[in-house]
Parts: structure tokens; C-alpha cells; sequence
């Protein structure tokens, strides 16, 4: 998620129930998202966050 405004970061962590400081601590590492069970919706909303379908974030974001 490097590069996207701190809007995103706060949409981002309005999507999986975190504040903005919980996602960046628990989510964001140098350049990704990590992911952990995030699933359903919320993983189909951050993956338009990124301009990715669900499957190809879930991989990115592992990576």
C-alpha cells in the first residue's frame, strides 16, 4: 500500500475494524499488507482498495 493517501490507509482500517494506528502496527510492513484471516467482504473491498481481483491481493499481500 505505499503510495496511497491517508485516506486509504483509514478506509483500509475501517474495512477490517482496526483505527488507522492498529492497521499500519498490525497490517502495513515496508510496502505490504499483510495478510491474516481476512476474508468475505472485507477482503473483496481491500482488494478494490488495491485495483486487484480478491484472489491476486490475498497472493500479493503474502508475498
Amino acid at each position: 500500500m505505499t503510495g496511497h493517501p491517508a485516506a486509504t490507509l483509514t478506509l483500509a482500517a475501517e474495512i477490517l475494524g482496526v483505527t488507522r494506528d492498529e492497521f499500519i502496527t498490525e497490517y502495513v510492513t515496508p510496502g505490504k499488507v499483510l495478510v491474516r484471516e481476512i476474508g468475505g467482504a472485507r477482503l473483496v473491498r481491500l482488494a478494490d482498495l488495491a485495483e486487484v481481483n480478491p484472489g491476486a491481493y490475498k497472493k500479493w499481500a503474502k508475498e
